[in-house]
C-alpha cells in the first residue's frame, strides 16, 4: 500500500496546519472529520449541511444512526464510524473526571454528562460517590426509567455509599424532553435523599440535571440543603 493509498497518512503540510492552530470552529472540525469518512457527494457543502442540521457538531456526534443517514446521505458504516467517534471522545472526558477534586472542576463533569447523557431516550439516573477530597471513587448507574420517569432506590444508595466508604454523593439524571429544569418529584426526591443520608454523615452535595447540551444545578441555584428546597415555580 502506498502513503496516498492510506487512509491514515496526511500530508506533512497538513500536519503542520493542525498543529500551529490551536482552535477549531465546528465547521473546520467537520472539514477535517470529512477527511477521514465516505462523505456523499450528493450533500453539497457537507460542513455547512451538518450544521443547518444538527446546529453544532457535538450536536451532530449525539445524534442517532437513523438521523445520521436520513438526509446526510451517510452509509450504515459511516454513521457507525461517526458514533464510533463519539464513543472514543465521551471515555477521554470521562477519564478526567477521575483523580482530582471534581467539585473544583465541576466543568468537567458537567462536560462528560451532556456528552453522555443528552439526547439518550429514556431517563438514567447516576450516582457519583465522592470521598471527602472530592475526588471520584464510583459512578454507578442506579436506575433505567421510561421517557420521563426512573426509580431511585434510597436504600440501595445508602447501601453503596457505605461501602465505597463515600462522604458526599453528587446525583445526576438525565430529561429525554431536552429541557433540564427540575420537577417537583425531581426536588422532592432530592430532599429525601439528603434528609436519608445526613443521618448517615453522607453530604448530597449537589443533583444535576441533563437536558440537550445543557443542565441544571441544584447546588448552583441553592435547592441543595434541606431548608431550601422548595416547589419549582
Amino acid at each position: 500500500m502506498t502513503r496516498n493509498e492510506n487512509p491514515f497518512y496526511i500530508k506533512s503540510e497538513h500536519k503542520i496546519k493542525l498543529k500551529e492552530k490551536h482552535a477549531f470552529s465546528d465547521k473546520e472540525l467537520l472539514e477535517e472529520l470529512s477527511r477521514w469518512i465516505r462523505v456523499n457527494k450528493n450533500v453539497p457543502d457537507w460542513p455547512n449541511s451538518i450544521l443547518s442540521r444538527f446546529g453544532s457538531l457535538p450536536a451532530m456526534l449525539l445524534a442517532s444512526k437513523d438521523e445520521l443517514q436520513n438526509g446526510l446521505e451517510l452509509s450504515e458504516k459511516e454513521s457507525a464510524n461517526i458514533k464510533l467517534f463519539h464513543e472514543v471522545c465521551i471515555r477521554l472526558l470521562k477519564e478526567k473526571i477521575y483523580n482530582c477534586d471534581i467539585l473544583k472542576n465541576k466543568y468537567m463533569l458537567i462536560n462528560y454528562l451532556i456528552a453522555h447523557l443528552s439526547r439518550k431516550q429514556t431517563e438514567c439516573f447516576y450516582i457519583y460517590f465522592l470521598d471527602h477530597k472530592g475526588v471520584v471513587l464510583q459512578e454507578s448507574l442506579q436506575g433505567i426509567g421510561t421517557v420521563n420517569t426512573t426509580s431511585l432506590y434510597i436504600r440501595e444508595v445508602t447501601k453503596s455509599a457505605l461501602q465505597c466508604n463515600a462522604s458526599q454523593i453528587i446525583m445526576v439524571h438525565n430529561h429525554p424532553t431536552g429541557v433540564a429544569k427540575p420537577s417537583e418529584v425531581d426536588i422532592k426526591l432530592t430532599e429525601m435523599v439528603v434528609h436519608a443520608l445526613k443521618v448517615v454523615d453522607i453530604k448530597v452535595v449537589d443533583h444535576l440535571i441533563i437536558g440537550n447540551g445543557c443542565y441544571f444545578s441544584f447546588e448552583e441555584n441553592s435547592l441543595i440543603t434541606p431548608s431550601n428546597i422548595n416547589p419549582a415555580t
